[in-house]
């Protein structure tokens, strides 16, 4: 018997891509095979963003070519999740008449309900979501081979000012360690050696318990699984790296020493404004604390540019900042001025055109710095991991240890009948702004 096809298309972040990974996962339980190709697809199904004006604008594109191909009868059903249908589900329906199923965050669960169109169209509201995935619930892996990410938390308790999530996704809701644990387990037996740990503030896992249970202790007990290699935590919010957490952290041999710490601004009038809870010097004292504990530490955050009131002078502090702490990666955006937020009727906005001026100095500045870290490790041995192989013979691409997945530059690595998923010491032979060239070391 033919068995129904469905294409899965992820927007956004790594979040969202678990999210695809349970809706895949509920509907090939279900007998629905879930491909890769949109041409072999009876439905596509979007998981759609809507973090920035600039995401939403990625999911109506993405929306309205499947539209098209609805039209044009390459395919039979539309199906659209996610925050854009968490927030806008009544508009996307009013105005995109081609979408069969509309599905928010809450829905995810009810897939197969909405996939065989028992839903219809189901009124979607701005309301906060309660779902929260855990070991008991199939997923699919759409990861490359060896790499896999754990959701550990959903919702945020923070309300910065600037930010909608605790609007779309709703308040923290944290899993148990238990659950975390049963699903670690099972990937490792199934071929992961890489872990990356996901929350939208991850330093914040446990808090609406009251178990007990936080991060450092998750760390600790993720750390005795057999087979994990690496374990990458994600998003950890400046002011609570605590000095537990970093103990933890540089103890346990299979925890990268990675500390993704998303600091969004410098100046401390801007963040008083974002209602980020810390000034600028608390993050210099923290950065400089877990250097003196682990000198390898790899750095990455984020930074916005152009928030209300953000003059030239305000604006440079991000520049003195990235050139006195060196930090090895920085993503930045240029301020969104988003619905329902507090940041939405602050005065002055700054016009958008002189935002992304700014994000592009930004961009210039950090290319120099991370280029001449990774420099730095021209003739040195690290750990690598394959993800595929390119279409040069002994050539596979991949990432070293202080690479996470999707934001921070490649490895390209030679080597015979490499096998994908699995980590290798390598020697780093180039290295050329945010990506390395490097070996298999055979001794």
């Amino acid at each position: 018997m033919k068995r129904e096809k469905v294409k899965i298309i992820t927007l956004g972040c790594a979040k969202n891509t678990v999210d695809s990974e349970v809706l895949a996962g509920i509907l090939e339980n279900n007998g629905i095979e879930v491909v890769e190709d949109s041409a072999r697809a009876e439905t596509v199904i979007i998981n759609t963003c809507s973090f920035i004006e600039k995401a939403r604008e990625e999911s109506i594109d993405v929306i309205l070519e499947a539209a098209l191909e609805k039209t044009n009868g390459n395919i039979k059903k539309l199906i659209v999740a996610g925050c854009m249908s968490e927030r806008y589900g009544q508009q996307l329906a009013a105005e995109i008449p081609e979408i069969d199923e509309i599905l928010g965050i809450d829905e995810i669960p009810e897939i197969l309900n909405f996939y065989k169109g028992s839903k219809r169209k189901r009124d979607i509201i701005s309301r906060k979501s309660q779902f929260l995935y855990d070991h008991t619930i199939p997923r699919k892996k759409l990861t490359p081979p060896g790499v896999s990410y754990i959701k550990v938390s959903d919702g945020c308790d923070n309300r910065c000012a600037y930010c909608a999530i605790p609007a779309i996704r709703g308040n923290l809701r944290s899993r148990s360690i238990e659950s975390i644990l049963n699903e670690a387990e099972n990937l490792a037996r199934n071929g992961t050696v890489e872990i990356n740990l996901l929350a939208n503030d991850l330093t914040s896992f446990g808090k609406d318990k009251n178990e007990g249970e936080n991060l450092a202790s998750l760390l600790s007990a993720l750390s005795n699984i057999e087979n994990l290699k690496w374990i990458r935590p994600l998003y950890l919010y400046p002011s609570r790296i605590d000095e537990k957490l970093i103990e933890t952290i540089a103890s346990k041999v299979n925890i990268c020493n990675y500390f993704d710490m998303p600091i969004q601004h410098t100046d401390n009038t801007i963040l008083q404004m974002m209602e980020r809870k810390y000034k600028i010097e608390e993050v210099k004292e923290t950065i400089n604390r877990i250097r003196a504990i682990i000198p390898d530490a790899v750095f990455r955050t984020t930074f916005i540019t152009g928030f209300p009131a953000e003059t030239d002078e305000r604006f440079e502090r991000i520049i003195e900042f990235i050139e006195e702490m060196k930090l090895d990666w920085i993503g930045v955006f240029a301020y969104s001025k988003e619905e329902g937020t507090k940041a939405k009727n602050l005065t002055p906005q700054i016009p958008l055109e002189k935002a992304e001026e700014r994000a592009m100095k930004i961009e210039e500045v950090q290319k120099k710095i991370s280029a001449a870290k990774l420099a730095s490790l021209r003739g040195k041995r690290c750990e690598a991991i394959i993800e595929a192989q390119t279409s040069e013979k002994n050539i596979y691409e991949g990432r070293i240890r202080s690479q996470a997945p999707e934001v921070d530059g490649m490895a390209f690595i030679s080597g015979e009948k490499l096998e994908c998923g699995k980590i290798y010491t390598v020697e780093i032979d180039d290295t050329l702004d945010f990506d390395v060239w490097a070996t298999v070391c055979n001794d």
